[in-house]
């Protein structure tokens, strides 16, 4: 199969059609996860909130800026696998299972 025939005029249409399905449903997916899922982040996010108003009530030697600066050391923390509970560290996010999961995903999204 050459080149024109591969480009023809006849298979353009339907090109354009899947295409279009594809487009369709990617944005009625976008529509479904966000109905889904939408109400839990905003839920998260009040809770969060107020989870945070009492801490600030609580521990009053606290202030935003001092609360801001803890919430950046347990961010830092947890990212490299240091446990802040007790005096031991995790394993962090790269075990062998999740770095095969990351791998699958990378060939299965780009490759």
């Amino acid at each position: 199969m050459g080149i024109k025939e591969m480009f023809s005029l006849a298979r353009v249409p339907s090109i354009l059609m899947l295409g279009a399905i594809y487009v369709t449903y990617v944005l009625i997916g976008g529509v479904v996860f966000w109905e889904l899922e939408g109400d839990l982040g905003q839920k998260d996010i009040s809770r969060l909130l107020l989870k945070k108003k009492r801490v600030l009530m609580t521990y009053t030697c606290l202030n935003q800026e001092g609360l801001e600066e803890v919430a950046q050391i347990v961010q830092e923390a947890s990212k490299v696998g240091l446990s802040l509970k007790g005096n031991y560290t995790t394993d962090g996010f790269w075990k062998f299972t999740s770095s095969a999961v990351f791998a699958a995903t990378v060939v299965t999204t780009i490759g």
